[in-house]
């Protein structure tokens, strides 16, 4: 069985949108703090500024960005992301 040969992840969510800086790096931080290596989490961000940001914190961190998706929202702004990032060893 193939299934077994696959390492178990844990995936974690978190949701930093309209969280203003420096508030939405601090959580993003924390985050990857508490998340052992191999974990994963999906951090939701708006566009923009704050995308930005947030992406600079992962790769401060040396976390892994495995992927970005753009997510349709119903808050008015054209779009979202979510954020696919794998903890690393620091």
């Amino acid at each position: 069985y193939f299934w077994r040969l696959l390492p178990k992840m844990k995936s974690h969510i978190l949701d930093v949108r309209w969280i203003f800086t420096p508030f939405n790096q601090i959580k993003v931080r924390m985050a990857l703090e508490q998340l052992n290596e191999g974990e994963v989490v999906e951090i939701f961000s708006e566009g923009g500024k704050q995308f930005n940001e947030v992406c600079d914190e992962i790769l401060k961190l040396k976390g892994k960005i495995e992927q970005i998706d753009k997510v349709t929202n119903n808050t008015g702004y054209p779009y979202d992301y979510k954020i696919r990032v794998l903890k690393t060893q620091i």
